[in-house]
């Protein structure tokens, strides 16, 4: 349950970083 957790919280995260780069860019 902790390790799926983590998973989610660690893609959220991954996702916000691309798409702060990308408005970035843009």
């Amino acid at each position: 349950m902790a390790f799926n957790r983590f998973v989610s919280h660690k893609a959220a995260v991954v996702s916000v970083f691309i798409l702060g780069i990308l408005i970035l860019f843009v």
